[in-house]
């Protein structure tokens, strides 16, 4: 895989290569060439004492050193702009597949474990594909090279090196599969690591609450302790695929030594061609070395482009993108037979067939798991039906072109949550070219206008992440002005104003109610107090529609609407004497 993405990039960036190559190829030839002239300085300019040859060796070594600086420079830019390229391309690779995901894959993935892939898996691969790069082609071609010239100098030295170099494997065969072990094993732990100190920031008001900081804290204590033992183990085992090569290397040396000088001795070769010799071999061993260095990132690379993989191929659960441009929506929205359910097998929806006009206000109640919520992901296509199909105005959106739905659906989720900026930037993602009495006339709108002219900064106030500063009533108001003005064809309310005071939350109704004058507004619900002004209530009970009608009419039907109503109500009035009581 290492090497499929490094033929990628050489086709696509092979400007960017030839840098590498020429700088590291000309170091590698500097090197050779200066330990080569040791023979040709020694028998021919100074044991002769001829002060010509002297100074060709030393004028030729200065220019060549010059150009050594200037190709070393312009590698080393080009292996900057190849890393940070890398570093780019699979982040964002990355980012647009998890992007497509829906809840079903984030199941799969949690949040921690993709982010341990952003800040340990890739670059794993980055720091492997720069070292072979940058030291492993060099180092294998200066292995190659320098052999070739050892040969030249004195073949029966260069076999024994040759036959001695076998050594240099032995680590990598006794230590491969132990270091893959732990560098799976590390990757996990620093996943669970990630999610616990992702659920400490996310969770910080409960866990305080419920006194869990103990607990938490353990949590997040047993999985750093696990992280440092194997942490240990695998830096270990990485220290010993590097060191044990370069014993390997020593007792080379010392037979280079041993063995080139009997020949001195022997007279069979000069000592200039010996000290040039081992000069070379020095700078073989060195090399040797540089790929010994390397197999720890090619290992941890392996482990993290299978991890990397593993996401890469996950269907993230997107759905494909028609092309059809979705006209305004006039008549209405239908779900035609539509069968749905999130996990094979187990139906959310049952073969509902549902119309819902395209000007009015739509109340969906029922109890929790009876699809409500379900309705509204399939009318913004976040999800698809099993069977069935979802038309607005008779067009199934399965053809229509994602962006140009979309642009036509305001929605309020019930999290209401609310991102890093100002008030003003939380409003304006609605509609980003909308000038500020568009704005405040959305807040307005959703109630929350005199609450932000209130703050010492008014739209100017920034959010905190995900609205920790402002109260729930607060976010929720915001994010409902944030879909108001949008103006859309389509409202869809998921128990947006479950968070507001009784004040608050028949204003925003009315506003709410206005609105439904000129487009659907779709409110999913579980108080049906909340939904006494629609226009039509659709009563939803396992999956299916029960009952559908104004509150009056299924109040007459007796049915399972009113029992419901009936048996709120009596909880109501019994929260109501409760707290009298308290009070008294």
């Amino acid at each position: 895989m290492l090497f499929k993405v490094i033929a990628s990039y050489m086709r696509s960036a092979p400007f960017l290569f030839a840098g590498i190559a020429a700088g590291g190829l000309f170091e590698l030839t500097f090197h050779y060439l200066s330990a080569l002239s040791y023979k040709y300085l020694i028998d021919k300019a100074l044991l002769p004492k001829d002060v010509s040859v002297l100074t060709v060796i030393v004028g030729t070594l200065l220019l060549l050193g010059l150009l050594n600086v200037v190709l070393g420079l312009t590698g080393d830019y080009a292996k900057a702009k190849l890393g940070s390229r890398l570093i780019f391309d699979y982040r964002l690779r990355l980012f647009r597949h998890i992007q497509k995901g829906t809840a079903r894959f984030y199941q799969r993935f949690p949040v921690g474990d993709l982010i341990a892939r952003y800040t340990d898996d890739i670059p794993n691969i980055h720091n492997a594909v720069m070292q072979t790069v940058s030291t492993g082609f060099v180092s294998a071609f200066s292995v190659a090279a320098g052999l070739a010239i050892l040969f030249g100098i004195e073949w029966r030295l260069t076999l024994a090196v040759i036959v001695g170099s076998v050594l240099l494997v032995l680590p990598y065969r006794l230590l491969k599969s132990r270091s893959l072990r732990l560098n799976t094993a590390y990757s996990e732990r620093l996943g669970r690591f990630n999610g616990a100190i992702d659920e400490n920031f996310k969770l910080h008001n409960v866990i305080k609450g419920f006194d869990l900081r103990e607990s938490m804290r353990e949590k997040v204590e047993d999985n750093l302790r696990a992280m440092l033992a194997i942490g240990v183990r695998r830096s270990f085992i990485h220290a010993n695929l590097k060191r044990l090569p370069l014993l390997a290397v020593s007792l080379l040396g010392a037979v280079v030594l041993s063995y080139g000088g009997y020949l001195t001795f022997a007279d069979q070769i000069s000592i200039g061609s010996f000290i040039a010799y081992n000069s070379i071999f020095i700078t073989v061993g060195q090399s040797l070395f540089g790929l010994a260095a390397i197999i720890p990132y090619l290992l941890s690379s392996q482990t993290s482009f299978r991890r990397l993989q593993e996401v890469m191929d996950a269907d993230p659960g997107a759905i494909p993108r028609g092309a059809r441009k979705l006209a305004p929506i006039s008549r209405e929205l239908t779900l035609s037979g539509v069968t749905f359910g999130y996990v094979p097998g187990e139906p959310v929806l049952r073969n509902m067939d549902l119309a819902i006009p395209a000007k009015g206000y739509t109340a969906i109640v029922g109890a929790s798991g009876s699809g409500k919520s379900t309705i509204l992901q399939l009318l913004l296509r976040f999800e698809e039906p099993s069977i069935g199909r979802v038309l607005f105005d008779g067009v199934d959106i399965r053809d229509c072109d994602e962006s140009s739905l979309l642009r036509q659906v305001g929605v309020v989720f019930q999290d209401s949550l609310l991102f890093d900026g100002t008030i003003r930037d939380n409003i304006r993602i609605g509609k980003p070219e909308a000038v500020q009495s568009e704005v405040e006339d959305a807040a307005r709108a959703a109630g929350i206008h005199d609450t932000i002219a209130g703050f010492r900064d008014g739209y100017d106030t920034n959010v905190h992440e995900q609205g920790g500063n402002l109260s729930g009533g607060q976010k929720q108001r915001i994010a409902l002005a944030r879909a108001l003005i949008r103006q859309p064809a389509v409202l869809l309310l998921d128990e947006a104003t479950s968070a507001l005071d009784a004040e608050t939350e028949q204003a925003v109704r009315a506003a709410i109610r206005a609105y439904a004058r000129y487009g659907a507004v779709v409110s999913v619900t579980h108080r049906l107090t909340h939904a006494v002004s629609a226009d039509r209530i659709i009563v939803l009970e396992h999956g299916r529609v029960a009952e559908t009608g104004t509150h009056e009419t299924l109040m007459a039907n007796m049915g399972l609407y009113r029992r419901v109503w009936e048996l709120q109500k009596e909880e109501g009035n019994r929260g109501t004497e409760s707290r009298e009581h308290v009070l008294a």
